[in-house]
């Protein structure tokens, strides 16, 4: 069998059992809703409002099963192992694909030079986060980055795929090893251009976000994180779990993560104030995310970190917070690639 060939009309635990019985070889699937479907939905859509489409699209992403095309009544699927020969982008050259499955994308200087630097960008959810493109794993945040850096700056965008929209470039039921891959990449990249880790800086908002405060964390990378995700409990409540945090796919909560993140780092770093912070989170008061943030990284960490706390009035809801202060991200940038001193703490900005 080379597709694997699903109906909704089955009963959910048929489908389950089936899917349990899928060889690892096989590369494709078919789910068909027509029955269950408005016209023109995708299982992504379905799976929002019904628990049995839900459970059936979940065990697909932890068996490597990733949505990438809509038809008029069923819903493609490719196998982790085969996007690569998939994605037409990967086809054409615009994408790169390491030897452990990474898909990415490296931009050269503008400038070259012998030893360049490097701003490594983590996506976002996608605009249009239930799209049924591959590109919901690979939004393209801040396109012109390159125009507002040091013109010896490299840019290193890296796909996060897995899950349903993402596995916030954390470890999954799939890919136990996502976060070695994701450093080794940055490694292997580092290597290959001979560029210092002092020379290198991670960013990322909301998903991306947690990716460039956890990477930047775990690998001691200068890093600036805007309204990272830190915890699943909002979307998980007031949003039925449109993340799809629940159900299998992650081993661990986000909060269990960071919580043993945040432990590690307090407990094998020396405590003293210092006085050059070695990263940086931009966060909102006006944003969900804020008691998150708080709890978990400011209470702990502003002797190390700096933090900002935008009050700008444009910022309504999570999702303002990145584009209201990509300002202030932008300075960071600039500030850490130049090397200036930037104290620890507690800021509130505008």
């Amino acid at each position: 069998m080379t597709e694997l060939s699903l109906s909704l009309d089955a009963p959910a635990a048929d489908l389950l059992a089936e899917l349990k019985e899928t060889d690892d070889a096989v590369s494709y699937g078919d789910v068909s809703h027509g029955s269950v479907g408005v016209e023109g939905e995708s299982l992504l859509e379905i799976a929002r409002r019904t628990d049995d489409a839900k459970e059936i699209l979940i065990r697909l992403a932890m068996a490597g099963f990733y949505v990438y095309r809509k038809t008029e009544d069923s819903t493609r699927l490719v196998r982790d192992h085969t996007i690569a020969k998939l994605w037409h982008r990967v086809k054409e050259g615009d994408y790169s694909v390491n030897s452990e499955g990474l898909i990415y994308s490296y931009s050269p200087p503008l400038s070259p030079t012998p030893v360049p630097k490097l701003l490594v960008i983590f996506s976002s959810m996608s605009t249009s986060i239930y799209n049924t493109s591959m590109m919901r794993y690979f939004e393209q945040n801040f396109k012109s980055a390159q125009k507002y850096i040091p013109h010896d700056t490299a840019v290193l965008r890296i796909a996060d795929i897995g899950g349903v929209v993402g596995a916030f470039y954390l470890n999954t039921y799939r890919n136990p090893n996502n976060v070695q891959r994701i450093q080794r990449l940055l490694s292997d990249v580092m290597i290959q251009y001979s560029i210092p880790t002092s020379n290198v800086v991670l960013y990322g908002a909301s998903k991306g976000g947690t990716a460039a405060l956890f990477h930047g964390m775990t690998g001691g990378y200068k890093f600036i994180s805007v309204d990272p995700i830190v915890s699943d409990n909002y979307y998980v409540t007031r949003f039925r779990d449109s993340h799809f945090t629940q159900g299998g796919i992650f081993e661990r909560t986000k909060d269990e993560v960071f919580a043993e993140l945040v432990s590690n780092k307090l407990r094998y770093t020396s405590f003293g104030a210092r006085n050059k912070a070695e990263g940086s989170v931009i966060f909102s008061q006006r944003s969900p995310q804020y008691s998150a943030i708080t709890s978990t990284l400011v209470e702990h960490l502003a002797h190390r970190y700096a933090f900002f706390d935008s009050i700008n009035p444009g910022i309504n809801d999570h999702p303002d917070v990145s584009p209201k202060t990509l300002n202030i991200a932008t300075m960071l940038m600039n500030q850490f690639f130049l090397d200036e001193d930037l104290a620890p703490g507690l800021r509130t900005t505008m």
